[in-house]
């Protein structure tokens, strides 16, 4: 009986065998393509080479993330900056006080709009 109890839910041991299937499935495309390109004699086998692991590449690549944009507060020394600010790498935005009351005023307007609608209905 413990043995029984120990193996995995039958949902989980259906969705690792599809996931199974699917690499097995694509294995057996990235062999199919790897042997066209093989059979080739147009190409040299350098290119061959470089092109088979190019497929490799695009088959197992995970997909990678997107960098968080980085919100840079202008205050300080970067108050007043056209340029990129020192020390940020990648994607940054710059936001201040003023923009960031602004956008308060904007919702609060739009929010109150939406008041003056509903009772006019």
């Amino acid at each position: 009986m413990k043995q029984l109890n120990a193996r995995p839910i039958k949902k989980v041991m259906e969705a690792q065998g599809r996931k199974k299937m699917r690499a097995m499935r694509r294995l057996e495309k990235l062999r199919k393509k790897s042997d066209m390109i093989a059979d080739d004699d147009s190409k040299s086998e350098l290119d061959k080479a470089n092109e088979i692991q190019g497929l490799v590449k695009k088959m197992s690549g995970k997909k990678k993330t997107k960098p968080k944009v980085r919100l840079v507060v202008a205050t300080g020394n970067n108050k007043g900056l056209s340029g990129r600010p020192r020390g940020i790498k990648g994607k940054y935005k710059m936001v201040d006080g003023v923009l960031k009351n602004e956008m308060r005023a904007l919702k609060r307007i739009e929010k109150k709009h939406k008041k003056k609608k509903k009772h006019r209905n």
